[in-house]
């Protein structure tokens, strides 16, 4: 529901070793719960000034920082403003294509995208790989049965 920096830096060098051993420590200690805000990673991630993006997630967002509740397309998605403990699949999509309208990072940044497989979200899909493909970047989605 926030975004962070792992490693304690916005960018380090490759040939960092010990700083790249501080991010792993970080993600080996990020345990993912509760709702996704794609917004808040890509404010955060546009003002680092990034050439390429790298998502990894298991769906659509359910979690924004807007004020959904003026906008039309969100009348019926109660969900995004505290009325409710779910968020459907038309209203994830329609927060994502939100987000994606207010918040996409500056032209000529490919993103890629690691799609993790979740049932349930069958429109997750076909709408990160239609940003990707805009972007020029890939999306890759591993089998439920990878590790």
């Amino acid at each position: 529901d926030r975004a962070m920096s792992l490693g304690g830096k916005r960018w380090i060098s490759t040939r960092n070793a010990a700083a790249l051993r501080n991010i792993l420590k970080d993600l080996d200690e990020l345990v993912p719960e509760g709702p996704t805000n794609l917004q808040a990673g890509l404010e955060a991630i546009t003002r680092a000034g990034p050439t390429n993006i790298y998502l990894i997630t298991d769906g659509l967002p359910t979690d924004g920082d807007s004020d959904y509740q003026s906008l039309n397309p969100f009348a019926t998605c109660s969900s995004l403003w505290g009325q409710s403990n779910t968020i459907s699949g038309v209203c994830r999509l329609e927060l994502f294509q939100h987000t994606l309208k207010h918040n996409s990072p500056r032209s000529g940044v490919p993103v890629n995208v690691i799609l993790l497989p979740l049932e349930g979200d069958p429109a997750a899909s076909s709408a990160y790989w239609s940003w990707t493909a805009a972007t020029g970047g890939v999306l890759m989605s591993p089998a439920p049965s990878w590790p």
